[in-house]
C-alpha cells in the first residue's frame, strides 16, 4: 500500500470516528441508564 492510500485510510477511519463516537457514547450511556450491561 503506497503512503498516500495509507493516508487517506487514515483520514477516512478518523472521519468516521469523529462522526460515530458521540453516537456510540450516546448508546452507551443510554444502556447503562437502563442498567443494562453491554456485551462490548
Amino acid at each position: 500500500m503506497s503512503a498516500n492510500a495509507q493516508q487517506a485510510g487514515a483520514k477516512l477511519i478518523q472521519a468516521v470516528l469523529t462522526t460515530f463516537q458521540p453516537i456510540l457514547s450516546e448508546l452507551w450511556h443510554g444502556a447503562r441508564k437502563s442498567s443494562v450491561t453491554p456485551s462490548f
